[in-house]
């Protein structure tokens, strides 16, 4: 069952449906037929008053003429015969100043009256209908000429009020309309509702019980009783592909039991195949995760030999100038004590410890920038994290590391970068790249030339860092190039090349940064090796080949 808004019964929806076509049907037409009545009488009403009005004014000539206000009041009196007449007046003209003045008049008792100016009255010459009352005037007039007017006004009381009793008539209409609907409703959806319950019944006692067996009866609505037909035709075809399926299953079963036999013989051996696949497997990576581990505590125990050496010059100099200025300081001293110091032998002194103290500190300046420098990229190569650096300043700390390397030979590299390019990647992976693409072209792309140069170039496309490196050394065949990142293979095995460095460079590019590398030599060529690595996080856009700056390393 579908877990969306609650279904609704035929018998609901039937009563629903019907109950309130019935009851709309009535009050529209109803309703409709009592404001038209409405109209009609309060038209009638109003018809009336414009003739009585009429008459009024033709009775009250006489009357203004002879300038009789008493037998015009009583004219008026005999217009309360009419129960809805609320007041009638007669306004007499003047001839001279043309301001109509008050003639006679009669309000019914319990009725407030009314009073107007000159606009008003002749502007109630067309009728004003409000909710209550209509007002109308007439015009007096004798041989042509204007005498007055006359006013009336009615109430409409008595008409609202036929018209709520005709309201509660209909509704009373309609109630009773409904209940005989609603009984009528019942008696017909129990004839609908009774073969729908039949067929419920029997479609859950299959769903529950699974007795495909079971038969819709003969229904007396004739559409039910072809749905019940096909139901049971449905449950007819149910029950034959039953026994058909469970025939074909018990074969499948006994198939199914032959099968798992020879499957669990030859299980058997698989596993014993496997498992001895694995032992060679594991082993196979333990050394090979021994030989790459070994790797790089080989070439960070040359860097750090390299380290070593390079601060054997700044500490040994600031060694011997520590110690000469002991001395000097010691000479000074017994001079003191002796009473022979002089302005000559002092100013030496102080001359002497000027030099001395600038020798140390350039010195101990220079021991500071390698080690901190070693130290970036010894913790950057322990560590897989992902850190946020300036591009340039890294490589230059690299290759920095790499300067008792270099410092052997004539070998320039170029450093083609934007100073301000900053990114967000895994240096301790780009430093073990730069350190062995390096190596390998001194060790072997550099063999036998006195003078190469390396070309570290990079950039920042979007998301993706783009590094560019060549050399002008021996290049490689295309035979060597196809194998050149295989595992353990190595041109140089008669000099103690363990075939790893480019190997290395392959599983670092792709599998810790995601990136790709193309390869690209030929013999006496030199190489070119590009490496696009994803960025997870910029701080910079591309630069420009006018921001780029390029940096010489002379060894």
């Amino acid at each position: 069952m579908g877990t969306g808004a609650p279904s609704r019964s035929i018998r609901g929806s039937l009563i629903m449906v019907v109950m309130l076509i019935t009851t709309s049907s009535l009050a529209i037409a109803l309703g409709i037929n009592q404001y038209f009545d409405y109209q009609t009488q309060r038209q009638d009403l109003l018809e009336q008053l414009q003739t009585l009005a009429k008459l009024t004014a033709d009775h009250a000539q006489d009357t203004i003429v002879d300038n009789k206000p008493a037998l015009e009041t009583r004219q008026l009196r005999a217009l309360s015969v009419y129960k809805f007449l609320q007041s009638a007046q007669t306004y007499q003209l003047d001839r001279y100043t043309q301001q109509l003045n008050f003639f006679a008049g009669y309000t019914r008792s319990g009725v407030l009256p009314n009073t107007f100016t000159d606009s008003q009255l002749r502007a109630l010459k067309q009728p004003r209908i409000t909710a209550d009352t209509i007002e109308i005037t007439s015009e007096i007039s004798f041989e042509g000429e204007l005498l007055g007017f006359s006013y009336l006004r009615i109430s409409l009381d008595t008409l609202n009020q036929r018209l709520w009793n005709n309201l509660y008539q209909v509704l009373t209409i309609i109630l009773v309309a409904s209940i005989f609907a609603l009984l009528i409703t019942l008696q017909l959806q129990r004839r609908f509702s009774q073969p729908i319950d039949t067929l419920i019944s029997l479609v859950q006692q299959v769903d529950l019980n699974k007795d495909y067996a079971l038969r819709a009866p003969t229904l007396e609505v004739q559409e039910l009783d072809f749905l019940g037909n096909a139901f049971n035709r449905m449950l007819s075809r149910v029950s034959r592909r039953l026994e058909k399926q469970q025939q074909a299953e018990q074969e499948i079963r006994q198939l199914n039991q032959s099968l798992e036999d020879k499957v669990t013989e030859r299980t058997f051996a698989l596993k014993q195949a496997n498992s001895e696949l694995l032992q060679t497997l594991e082993k196979l990576h333990l050394y090979q995760g021994q030989m790459l581990e070994k790797e790089k505590l080989h070439k960070l125990g040359q860097m750090v030999a390299g380290i070593a050496h390079e601060l054997d010059t700044p500490l040994g100099l600031g060694i011997t100038t520590s110690t000469s200025m002991q001395q000097a300081l010691s000479e000074l001293k017994h001079s003191l004590e002796h009473g022979e110091l002089s302005q000559r032998r002092l100013n030496q002194f102080l001359s002497l410890s000027d030099e001395a103290f600038n020798i140390l500190t350039r010195n101990l300046q220079r021991a500071c920038q390698l080690i901190e420098s070693f130290k970036h990229v010894a913790v950057d190569q322990c560590s897989e994290q992902d850190r946020t650096f300036e591009v340039h300043h890294f490589i230059d700390e690299v290759l920095l590391t790499l300067k008792p390397k270099l410092k052997k030979s004539r070998h320039i590299i170029e450093v083609i970068c934007d100073q301000e390019l900053t990114i967000t990647s895994k240096p301790g992976a780009i430093s073990q790249i730069l350190i062995n693409l390096v190596l390998n072209s001194l060790k072997h792309g550099f063999k036998d030339i006195s003078q190469g140069t390396i070309v570290i170039q990079v950039t920042m496309d979007k998301d993706y860092l783009t590094v560019i490196y060549e050399d002008n050394g021996r290049g490689m065949s295309q035979e060597v190039k196809a194998q050149v990142f295989s595992p353990y293979f190595t041109t140089a095995k008669e000099s103690g090349g363990s075939g790893l460095g480019m190997y290395i460079v392959q599983s670092l590019v792709q599998q810790v940064l995601g990136g790709k590398l193309e390869l690209e030599t030929e013999p006496e060529q030199g190489i070119r090796l590009k490496m696009v690595i994803p960025l997870a996080d910029t701080e910079t856009n591309q630069p420009s080949v006018a921001d780029t700056n390029q940096t010489h390393l002379l060894s």
